[in-house]
């Protein structure tokens, strides 16, 4: 960094300067060049630790942690810069800490600290009048609840998508949409999600989640999307904001798994996961699932050991349906019958349908339909594959359950008989 100035005035300006600058470059997508301009300055600037400015150098560099996949970082900048900036009576720059912080605890597996931090932001935002900061909250926040409360995080981002409309917020509304389509892919609102997905990709050619999130619905539905998959590889080639790569693969791992491609869909959701793991990614199921219907007993136990540092309710009820396989390939049906129709419970209960309905077809794969419980789960599953147009999946069922739901199917005879590479391709 050049020399600066001796004015204390004048250093105060050239520091809002510097983060001004490395703020546009973060929303380039250029965070390791942020980091390396804030970095520094922190030193230089130290002599103005008790400045606006520089709360805001650290409020900026926390934020550019958070999106490095640096979050004990990011949490303890933030807790560093928290009492000055109360110190200084400076309400907004205190909420853009905090509003960093909580996704950062989430992402350090301190979910409900980092859910109740987040709720207080979006109120306090909203009773303030700051809609800029309620909105960013909102995103965070339907980030961070997505892995204890994924019915809290639709509806903070669906909310946060209205709002962001009305005022014509439109940065926040790609985040916040985003958020909610990954959510809803879950929850089974295909229509209402492709509905939005499909105005946004035509409203904005550059909107790479919008079209990611248009072409999972749609992969999901049997339609061929890997040349929509691959212009956003291409756009998102240059940033270094981790989220973006796993994100894409955790989105290519499930189209390959409703396809039939279950070695291809383990790939890209382990690759997904040693990317970046948060809390609300679905590398890990996808993982676990899939090396159970490939046999790999080591695998699915790398998925549950990794779940097992991820507090909240969703990650429970994964590592109980991760169990429930385990007992399978191990000889133990009866219990993992009961693994799995509790898990297909507890999916429900969170208001994932669409999950309910894959753990369906995990148990179908696992143990076939000789006992009532799993002839109702797989039909089930049907009705809801079924209402959502996922054809692909569908096949899977039928290939699962001997070509009838009515057919019994043994789960490891199942796996030895069907090659994932030669699964038939909607």
């Amino acid at each position: 960094m050049t020399s600066a100035p001796t004015s204390g005035v004048s250093r105060r300006v050239l520091l809002e300067a510097i983060v001004g600058y490395a703020f546009a470059r973060n929303i380039a997508g250029h965070l390791a060049e942020s980091a390396d301009m804030l970095e520094p300055a922190r030193i230089e600037f130290g002599d103005l630790a008790e400045t606006v400015e520089f709360v805001r150098l650290n409020a900026e560099l926390a934020r550019t942690y958070l999106l490095l996949g640096r979050a004990a970082d990011a949490v303890a900048i933030a807790d560093e810069t928290l009492p000055a900036a109360e110190r200084l009576d400076l309400p907004r720059e205190t909420l853009a800490l905090l509003i960093t912080r909580g996704p950062a605890l989430a992402s350090l597996g301190r979910v409900r600290e980092a859910i109740v931090t987040l709720v207080g932001a979006v109120s306090s935002g909203a009773s303030n009048g700051w809609p800029d900061v309620e909105l960013r909250a909102r995103v965070n926040l339907s980030y961070a609840a997505a892995g204890d409360d994924p019915q809290l995080a639709y509806r903070v981002a669906r909310e946060g998508l209205e709002l962001a409309r009305h005022l014509g917020m439109r940065g926040y509304g790609f985040y916040l949409l985003g958020n909610a389509a990954e959510l809803a892919v879950q929850r089974g609102d295909w229509d209402w999600a492709l509905a939005q997905l499909d105005d946004a990709v035509a409203a904005i050619h550059t909107d790479f989640t919008a079209q990611m999130r248009r072409a999972q619905i749609r992969g999901l539905r049997g339609v061929e999307v890997e040349e929509e998959l691959e212009r956003v590889a291409a756009f998102i080639a240059d940033t270094t904001e981790v989220q973006a790569p796993a994100s894409l693969d955790e989105v290519r791992a499930e189209v390959a798994l409703a396809r039939g491609d279950f070695a291809e869909a383990h790939r890209l959701a382990k690759r997904s996961y040693t990317q970046n793991i948060a809390p609300d990614s679905t590398a890990p199921r996808t993982a676990g699932r899939t090396a159970g219907w490939l046999g790999q007993a080591s695998d699915a136990r790398e998925a549950l050991d990794l779940l097992r540092a991820q507090p909240g309710r969703v990650s429970a009820v994964v590592r109980r349906e991760i169990e429930a396989a385990l007992a399978a390939l191990d000889g133990r049906r009866a219990e993992s019958l009961a693994g799995f129709v509790e898990a297909i419970r507890r999916w429900r209960e969170l208001g994932a349908d669409f999950e309910a309905a894959l753990c369906g077809l995990d148990l179908t794969i696992m143990l076939g339909i000789t006992t009532p419980e799993a002839r109702t789960a797989a039909e089930e599953a049907a009705v809801i594959f079924r209402g959502l147009g996922a054809q692909p999946l569908l096949e899977r069922l039928d290939e699962a359950s001997g070509g009838t739901r009515g057919t019994p199917a043994a789960a490891r005879s199942t796996v030895e008989k069907r090659s994932p590479a030669s699964a038939p391709h909607p």
